[in-house]
């Protein structure tokens, strides 16, 4: 964390001479006063900019965060405190970041773009996903099946007998976020949602399974699933319904 350090004697303040760069947030600014503000724990530290707007902090102490600055070749800094206890201003050099210029976004080149995509097909990016769904208990006419994540977590979804799985399907897609329908035999459904990541960013979120009112249901627990979903199968008994790329039977993906 870069600390800048202001010097205050007889209300002059003097900066240390070093130059801040735009739109960092972890800046300290650390003065060193004199007597006369032995007294006052709490001061307010004024950062004015080159069209004299200013922005004030309340600190205690003699150490202040100094706020990100925008696209500004200069700032000063003074303190001031009680009533009425005011400093001349420290003036400090200030250069652009690479985010103060305007401009627009480009496409990657198409170097990049081939790097991105071998790792795509090399499964650098892959996040989380299913390995695989299995019946894991019985008791009396519920099934519990368990869903296994790639990362080693679990989930689990219940199936009331008297009715099989006929299809899982992907039914819906808002954002980055798919829906799968569970169908059975009897007509009733389930769904669960797959939160898939972006390639260049980040994307961690939980989702919780939801069930209809007739079988089967879900427990609610939570399912988490980022990046490209790998292959996996779901076992029911005798009946294996595939789910994922490149899958067989009723699955849509």
């Amino acid at each position: 964390m870069p600390t800048l350090n202001v010097s205050v004697v007889d209300k002059i303040a003097t900066g240390d001479g070093q130059i801040i760069v735009c739109d960092n947030t972890d800046y300290t600014v650390k003065f060193a006063l004199d007597a006369e503000w032995g007294e006052y724990n709490a001061k307010t530290m004024r950062v004015i900019y080159p069209d004299n707007n200013y922005e004030d902090t309340l600190f205690t102490g003699d150490e202040c965060p100094l706020p990100r600055l925008y696209n500004v070749n200069s700032i000063r800094i003074g303190i001031y405190a009680g009533d009425l206890h005011a400093t001349a201003v420290a003036v400090f050099e200030c250069r652009k970041s690479v985010l103060s210029e305007e401009g627009q976004h480009v496409q990657p080149p198409e170097d990049i773009y081939n790097q991105i995509m071998d790792a795509i097909e090399n499964g650098a990016l892959d996040g989380v996903g299913i390995d695989h769904i299995d019946k894991t208990a019985t008791a009396g006419l519920v099934d519990t099946y368990t869903i296994y994540y790639t990362d080693e977590t679990t989930s689990t979804f219940e199936v009331t007998n008297g009715s099989s799985i006929a299809s899982v399907a992907k039914t819906s897609t808002s954002g980055n976020v798919d829906t799968y329908t569970i169908t059975m035999t009897d007509g009733s459904t389930s769904t669960f949602t797959v939160t898939n990541t972006n390639i260049l960013g980040e994307t961690s979120a939980t989702k919780t399974a939801v069930g209809s009112a007739a079988a089967p249901n879900s427990t609610g627990n939570s399912v988490v699933a980022v990046g490209r979903t790998a292959l996996y199968a779901l076992t029911t008994g005798a009946q294996n319904v595939a789910v994922g790329a490149g899958a067989a039977g009723s699955v849509t993906t």
